[in-house]
């Protein structure tokens, strides 16, 4: 535990959630200073004002935008904190191919042969069969994965064919991690089953009810603003941290130097290395081999990025194309209406990465959002992650340090802030 006894001077730097839990926690008895590169607060927690058709004010979430009541526990502990209320969700997934024509959802049975014609398919029963067939697998053998077999040693050893893969496994997950086939491809197996099996994926029963924030994602930052008795600095890059023997000094663009006597480092990864003027051996060796994926995000109000038959709609529409483009990127649109129960005639998507342009007069805003690429050298460095935070003045916490999700980044800042004797 770190000296709790006196109040030191705190900087974190980097005010997504990460920063914003730890930042919350040790203000209780230290002075905390907030950094932010960017002009708000919140990172992923990017909710929109905007109006729907008839002029009335509306919030859409654009990043993060769903929790759960099984695995997001020390999240709502955080929202309860602050007295933020949450709604029960639509959570569904749908699939659409362009080259074969292949439609689905997974809301239910008529949802699911949304295309009547599959119901006599002998491919598309063969592919319900497989989805089961990796269902049970996937419980069976996770206790014995290796942790570098990949999605693709996986399926080629238990002949899941290419058509369950293209149609189902790779687009389902390629919509969670936020990531592109090929990097799907390459994931770790059992950090992928792993989550599967946590999110009731792997089961028809006890899965968890979906939530969304009552006002949208950042009601929770605004609570937290408003409590929050430090300083906070928006459009402020940190370019170096340069620890000393009795202080941080952390440089910001403008060339102005701060000295802390700690500092908190709630970025990416690879942008907390970048960050740092002498990284440790260690804090290289497990910062290293960190990479991230970008995600061009757009909140627009154009439908022709639905499917046009409505069964096989969802909240999370994926759908394949033939482009290039898409090799390196997924293209997914979330269907902002049913996730957070908009009342109203206009139509509000958020889409990652189109491959087909959005006409300029129904793009509502554009954003560049960083996800953490999964893969055998990267997840073999998070059992090590907390060793970051055992010596030194320098600390760290983000998503990285689990799945990559919003509650893997509280739960990190929350372990973090337990080092100063404080909890959630």
């Amino acid at each position: 535990m770190r000296d709790t006894d006196s109040s030191k001077n705190i900087a974190v730097i980097g005010a997504g959630v990460a920063g914003i839990v730890a930042a919350h926690l040790l203000s209780r008895k230290h002075r905390v200073t907030l950094i932010e590169s960017n002009s708000y607060v919140g990172g992923h927690t990017n909710t929109i004002d905007t109006t729907n058709e008839s002029g009335d004010p509306v919030r859409v979430d654009t990043g993060f935008i769903v929790l759960n009541d099984k695995t997001d526990p020390t999240f709502h502990r955080f929202l309860a904190a602050l007295n933020v209320r949450v709604r029960y969700s639509d959570m569904s997934f749908g699939y659409e191919c362009k080259t074969t024509g292949l439609y689905y959802s997974g809301n239910n049975l008529l949802t699911l042969f949304a295309q009547p014609k599959n119901i006599f398919s002998a491919t598309y029963l063969k592919f319900l069969r497989d989805i089961q067939r990796f269902c049970q697998l996937g419980q069976q053998l996770l206790p014995q994965l290796d942790p570098d077999t990949t999605v693709r040693e996986f399926c080629r050893e238990h002949q899941l064919n290419e058509f369950f893969q293209r149609h189902y496994l790779i687009p389902m997950a390629a919509a969670i991690w936020s990531a592109p086939d090929e990097g799907i491809r390459d994931f770790p197996i059992k950090t992928l089953l792993l989550f599967f099996r946590n999110h009731g994926l792997l089961s028809l029963r006890d899965r968890p009810r979906w939530q969304t924030v009552v006002g949208g994602s950042k009601s929770y930052v605004e609570s937290f603003l408003k409590a929050f008795n430090g300083t906070v600095l928006t459009n402020s890059p940190a370019q170096s941290v340069c620890e000393t023997e009795e202080s941080v000094i952390v440089r910001l663009t403008n060339n102005r130097e701060l000295k802390f006597d700690a500092v908190i480092v709630a970025l990416h990864a690879d942008l907390a290395l970048k960050l740092l003027e002498k990284p440790t051996s260690l804090q290289e060796r497990l910062l290293l081999p960190w990479r991230y994926q970008r995600n061009s995000t757009f909140l627009h109000d154009d439908t022709s990025f639905l499917p046009r038959n409505k069964l096989a709609r969802a909240s999370w529409n994926y759908r394949r194309t033939e482009s290039a483009a898409q090799k390196d990127a997924v293209f997914v649109t979330y269907d902002m209406n049913r996730l957070q129960g908009l009342k109203c005639t206009r139509h509000f998507l958020v889409t990652l990465n189109p491959v087909e342009p959005i006409a300029e007069k129904n793009i509502i805003r554009e954003f560049d959002y960083a996800h953490p690429v999964f893969d055998s050298v990267s997840v073999k460095t998070q059992p090590k992650l907390d060793q970051l935070n055992k010596e030194g003045r320098i600390q760290f916490c983000g998503s990285y340090f689990c799945y990559g999700f919003h509650e893997d980044a509280v739960a990190s800042a929350a372990k973090l802030g337990a080092l100063w004797g404080e909890t959630l």
